[in-house]
């Protein structure tokens, strides 16, 4: 991956997931197969083939410095990531009563989440040195937060009025999030700098990561109203235009 932009590679894997498993979804019901039918071969195309890939493409992290650029931020070995996704909005469309019984087991898929994000901590635990325990481990990272999936789906506003909208905010710029928290981080860094106190503050918890916090809200909130949030009502704008003229025709016929 380029040094000019690291979180690029995750970019990739959402624009080809969106790209090819809705064209291999329609070319299967075009050969036929009923959309349940269509949506599980594809799904099943997703979270079983990247692990595959993972486990007899040679060289896949043997001839690259670490675990995260031979494997995790390559897009082909990573599809699987959504594809676990897909399976449980599968699940909650067609088996409720298995989404169901996945809810109240939210404290599983809980301490999975953990023991994969300390695994990723304490670097791998040596996963790198495993041919195929370190392919298999990133199946079981995404299937662990899949798994949360039913128990968020299920949760309701709650009495404090202040912390819905705390909520409802921050999923509003949770992507403008998604892509300005590193350079937000790399403000916070430069203004410590700047301001000679880099040795003393960023090894403090309490000070960096509140100020951090707080870049990452403001970037994120700039991006959202200045770029994101015009974009999409033009979108919008455009979507309305092309449904009415849809509609006229139709009334026409």
């Amino acid at each position: 991956m380029p040094d000019f932009y690291g979180l690029t590679w995750s970019l990739a894997v959402e624009e080809w997931f969106y790209f090819s498993f809705p064209l291999i979804l329609l070319m299967l019901i075009g050969l036929g197969k009923s959309p349940r039918h269509a949506a599980i071969i594809s799904i099943a195309c997703f979270v079983l083939i990247p692990p595959l890939v993972r486990l007899i493409l040679p060289g896949n992290f043997y001839d690259y410095q670490s675990l995260d650029e031979g494997i995790r931020h390559v897009m082909i070995f990573r599809l699987d990531s959504i594809g676990f996704g897909v399976l449980v909005a599968y699940i909650g469309q067609w088996h409720d009563e298995i989404f169901q019984r996945l809810v109240k087991l939210w404290w599983f898929f809980l301490g999975l989440v953990i023991a994969c994000m300390t695994c990723t901590r304490m670097g791998y635990f040596g996963l790198s040195e495993s041919r195929i325990i370190a392919p298999l481990y990133f199946s079981i990272s995404a299937l662990a937060f899949a798994g949360l999936i039913p128990f968020f789906s299920s949760l309701t506003p709650g009495s404090s009025k202040l912390l819905n909208r705390f909520v409802k905010y921050t999923s509003l710029i949770s992507y403008s999030m998604y892509l300005a928290h590193i350079f937000a981080f790399m403000i916070g860094m430069a203004i410590f700098r700047q301001f000679g106190i880099f040795d003393s503050a960023y090894p403090n918890p309490w000070l960096t990561y509140p100020s951090f916090y707080a870049l990452v809200y403001l970037l994120s909130s700039l991006t959202y109203f200045l770029i994101e949030k015009p974009v999409l009502a033009i979108r919008d704008r455009q979507s309305g235009v092309r449904l009415n003229r849809l509609r006229h025709t139709q009334i026409g016929t």
